[in-house]
């Protein structure tokens, strides 16, 4: 995992802004060769959707060889995926909060109070004693019984 690789903000967003550039294309790419006559020798179909793949292999030859958790183009696309949910949440966010006037948004039903359960005194005492053991590989035996597994 590439959990060591920290890429800036900007950077993130700027892979954003050239993931979906390069999915655009990709899409005008395969409408342009959809409409164009056919030749003879027969065209080889573009598939947008394997070329999508494609869209970092040339890209990551800029990145360094030599870092501890390499970089590669799955990662990238998590980078990517994620920099999109982000942007996304920020812009939901904002529009939230220019038609609430700058207010949080809270739920319209009012939380309900928790009733407080008044205990039998009659009850057996509830409290439950645990030894935690120390360390090493031998413990204590602990003896249960049935009523320390029946519900109430």
């Amino acid at each position: 995992s590439n959990t060591q690789n920290n890429i800036p903000r900007e950077i993130r967003d700027r892979l954003d802004e050239y993931s979906q550039v390069y999915d655009n294309w990709c899409s005008a790419e395969a409408k342009y060769r959809d409409e164009e006559p056919k030749k003879k020798k027969g065209k080889t179909k573009f598939r947008a959707a394997v070329e999508r793949l494609k869209k970092f292999d040339n890209l990551l030859k800029e990145f360094p060889k030599d870092l501890a958790s390499p970089i590669d183009a799955s990662y990238l696309r998590k980078i990517v995926r994620r920099a999109r949910q982000n942007s996304s949440k920020r812009r939901k966010l904002a529009m939230e909060k220019s038609t609430t006037g700058g207010s949080s948004v809270t739920d319209e039903t009012p939380k309900k109070k928790k009733q407080k359960t008044e205990l039998d005194p009659n009850a057996p005492d509830a409290t439950i004693e645990l030894t935690v053991p120390g360390q090493g590989t031998t413990f204590a035996s602990i003896r249960f019984n049935q009523a320390d597994f029946n519900r109430f």
